[in-house]
């Protein structure tokens, strides 16, 4: 992966400049406004930029707001346009910056600027905000609504590479965004930086806060959970980048040594393309100041190509393209450079340390050991790091006996955490006497813990039809997901871009289990709506032989990244996965063997999709009943439901799905704006929920009530016999009434609290949050008998089961 990356800037004065392009307060989406009036010349613009080449484009959208487009008119809209009308203009931001950087094979990154950028005068220069948008609230609802427009174009969230959120003024902004994009799930996942302004000759934010007060609100867990990916400065002199970077360094390592921040973060910089010019944000143009300062002698471009040389350990790990030329003759083309994650930099000026992306307890796996008999040892460990990639050999030789020798597992692991970054790259190991002494390299060969994997041919998986295939230069990282796993990106024969989620092998420990996944994976349809798509077979450039596949990469994260607190689970996905269960089990003949929240994704159409077949095992041969699969979906919805996961550490053969159904499921607590389900239940409710639920066979009927204390309606749900033809039906009747099927027999409850389940020998009761009644026929309450088709009715089989109003 490129550590130093090339961005475009300046897209609003290359319009002026090169198009002839007039912005002014009639145009309140300024550079935006192209996606109304002349998407065109936008493209031609940014494709201007994508020629240079640079590696990430970012979108038109900086100044995109509900109120610019409200005071955005046109014939089509006299009047304004409607947040509803807005996301067809935002697929077209995404559409162009994707057309204009296909042939360069780039990155897009979706910008979003602060709120004052969509003020008039705009105000990110001086983050004085009118009183209705002037505190973190305020501004978190402002921008949660913006956002929540780009999360309705179909697919963002795999279409762009990154989310830039630039020039921002103050730091409860800093706060306010982070919160924002917590609550937009479309946009789980995507890296995003978070840079902000120095303007003038000062060293703080136009808020007049710190750096140090701006990075903390960056990494404050508090906040929110989002975590920026990158940090940057932007819109500011060149000349102020090495003390800034300095004081970035010295947070950055405050934060890490506190514990708040894990990993180093990648860095952005992209200051002011100018020699001196000053932005002036009533007439949108830049000028030279007026107060008789000389404007600098220097170029911007060869003081930012020094700070970047003087970063990356010398002037020859620079590249500022092929075209130097063009960069002096257009400064505005380039003024961002961006040093990409894992940069290994090491300076006087900055010292950015290497980190791993992938989590700390997941790095580090000790394989084998090699315990010399005695207490003085010595004791080897062979530990692998599986974010370099890299085995290495440490050896703990203690000047004072130890009791126990399995205990220097753990002693070689805390040395190797210490020295890990800083180990070269033809380092096989080191050994020590001490903790926290000092330690002795090793280079030799006979210290190199590696094991040769032996990459099998294509023709060994045996395949009766063709299977796709890439080459693994193709792949580009843009991300560790886990150990063995990345998430890359590549280009096909026609130049389209596909991002996926590549699992390989590099030892030998659990090859095995990855070349059956492999096996399995690619034999299932990759058309089936509920498996996430099978994508390619991986092969090696030097021998052409098998190094790992790809399957298609599902942004927003998995129900356990984003669970119930956060993502309430909607029924219809617990009938899809009991659905493509069976199509597993009885359809492909395969037993999943690890249904679990961590292994289900919910793609851009809202549709549940399970991954992850590395224990996967053909029914025929290896069938056993405690890895059932529905065994498995039953703690996934207990666990979806309590939060509660300390089941997963009981062996499989210990664990009872049936005493699991007798207990009392507590519902973890509830996020502000959903309510609880409650449910009591036993095998054969569960079981009877399950085949309604799946559409399978059974009757749910309706009774209807008040909930006295908030004087609000409710409904109880009730499994009961079979619906005909197998079809799972709604029978809605007056309140207080149970209608056990076609009004042949009616017993009248009477208002009763919920979560009441009456007479559990008659009776089999599922509580629902009394926003469902408000979703379902109001002809049920006034005593005639409305049915409702699960299959068919959108507003019964959308429910979630927090039941959030629809």
């Amino acid at each position: 992966m490129k550590r130093i990356l090339i961005l475009d800037g300046g897209l609003g004065t290359s319009l002026e400049q090169n198009y002839n392009t007039k912005f002014n307060p009639s145009t309140p989406l300024w550079s935006s406004d192209l996606l109304v009036s002349d998407p065109t010349t936008l493209l031609q613009c940014q494709s201007d930029f994508a020629a240079v080449p640079v590696d990430i484009l970012l979108t038109a959208t900086y100044q995109v707001s509900i109120a610019g487009f409200a005071g955005t008119k046109t014939p089509q809209f006299p009047h304004g346009i409607s947040p509803l009308d807005i996301p067809p203009f935002l697929e077209t931001a995404v559409a162009v910056a994707e057309n204009a950087t296909r042939a360069h094979h780039g990155s897009v990154a979706l910008s979003l600027g602060p709120y004052g950028a969509c003020m008039i005068p705009s105000q990110e220069y001086s983050g004085e905000y009118d009183d209705a948008h002037n505190s973190q609230e305020a501004l978190r609802e402002w921008h949660r609504e913006r956002m929540q427009l780009f999360g309705r174009v179909r697919g963002l969230a795999s279409r762009i590479g990154y989310i830039s959120m630039e020039t921002i003024p103050r730091a409860d902004e800093i706060a306010a965004m982070r919160a924002a994009l917590d609550r937009v799930p479309e946009l789980a996942g995507v890296p995003f930086w978070m840079s902000c302004l120095y303007p003038g000759d000062g060293p703080c934010l136009p808020s007049g806060e710190a750096p140090e007060t701006a990075l903390r609100a960056m990494f404050d867990s508090r906040v929110a959970k989002a975590v920026p990916w990158g940090v940057g400065i932007n819109c500011t002199k060149v000349w102020k980048l090495t003390s800034l970077l300095k004081r970035y360094e010295s947070v950055m390592d405050m934060l890490v040594q506190d514990g708040t921040l894990l990993e180093w973060p990648a860095l952005v910089l992209y200051p002011d393309g100018t020699n001196g010019e000053v932005y002036n944000t009533v007439t949108q143009v830049w000028e030279v100041p007026g107060d008789g300062r000389d404007v600098s002698r220097v170029p911007w471009e060869e003081q930012l190509a020094e700070v970047v040389s003087i970063l990356a350990s010398g002037p020859s790990t620079v590249d500022l393209g092929p075209n130097t030329q063009v960069r002096y003759e257009k400064p505005e083309i380039t003024q961002i450079v961006f040093i990409s994650p894992r940069p290994q930099l090491t300076s006087p000026l900055l010292s950015v340390k290497a980190y791993g992306m992938i989590e700390p307890r997941y790095r580090l796996w000790v394989g084998s050991g090699n315990l010399v008999p005695g207490a003085f040892g010595p004791f080897t460990w062979f530990i692998t790091d599986f974010d370099q990639r890299r085995h290495f050999s440490v050896t703990y030789a203690p000047k004072v006996p130890v009791e126990n020798r399995e205990e220097t597992e753990d002693i070689c692991i805390e040395e190797l955490k210490k020295h890990l970054d800083n180990l070269g790259d033809g380092v096989f190991g080191f050994r020590f006497s001490e903790p926290d002494g000092p330690i002795t390299t090793s280079t030799e060969l006979k210290d190199d813990a590696t094991i040769y994997v032996n990459d099998p041919a294509l023709s060994s998986l045996g395949l009766s039809f063709p299977v796709k295939t890439i080459y693994l230069g193709s792949l580009t990282e843009l991300d560790r997901l886990a150990p063995l796993v990345d998430k890359v990106s590549y280009h096909d024969t026609h130049g389209a871009k596909t991002t996926a989620a590549f699992k390989y092998w590099f030892m030998a420990n659990g090859m095995s289990r990855i070349w059956y996944e492999l096996n399995d994976w690619c034999r299932l349809p990759r058309d089936h709506p509920h498996i996430v798509p099978f994508d390619s077979v991986v092969l090696s450039d030097v021998t052409g032989r098998i190094v790992g596949f790809t399957s298609r990469f599902v942004p927003g994260g998995t129900l356990h990244e984003n669970n119930a607190t956060t993502r309430p689970f909607r029924l219809c996905w617990f009938r899809q996965l009991l659905s493509v269960v069976d199509d597993l089990n009885y359809k492909y003949g395969v037993m999943h063997q690890d249904i679990a929240a961590r292994n289900l994704l919910i793609n851009e159409d809202d549709n549940l999709q399970i991954f992850d077949f590395n224990y996967a095992i053909s029914i025929a041969e290896y069938y056993t009943p405690e890895h059932d699969d529905i065994k498995g979906v039953i703690f996934t919805l207990y666990e979806i439901i309590t939060l509660d996961e300390h089941f997963r550490d009981v062996p499989h053969k210990d664990q009872d799905a049936e005493a699991l159904l007798q207990m009392e499921w507590s519902k973890h607590p509830d996020p502000p704006e959903a309510k609880a389900l409650r449910t009591k239940g036993h095998m054969a409710q569960l079981a009877t929920f399950i085949r309604v639920a799946a559409g399978a066979e059974g009757t749910l009927r309706a009774q209807w009530g008040t909930d006295g204390e908030r004087d609000a309606p409710y409904c109880c749900l009730v499994p009961e016999r079979a619906g005909q033809n197998g079809r799972a039906v709604l029978e809605l009747g007056e309140a207080g009434e149970l209608s056990t099927g076609g009004g042949a027999v009616t017993r009248r409850f009477g208002w009763q609290p919920p979560g009441w389940c009456g007479d559990e020998r008659e009776w089999d009761r599922l509580w629902f949050c009394r926003h469902m009644c408000g979703s379902m026929r109001k002809d049920g309450c006034n005593g005639k008998m409305g049915r409702l088709n699960f299959k068919e009715e959108r507003k019964v089989c959308g429910m979630c089961l927090w039941l959030l109003p629809v």
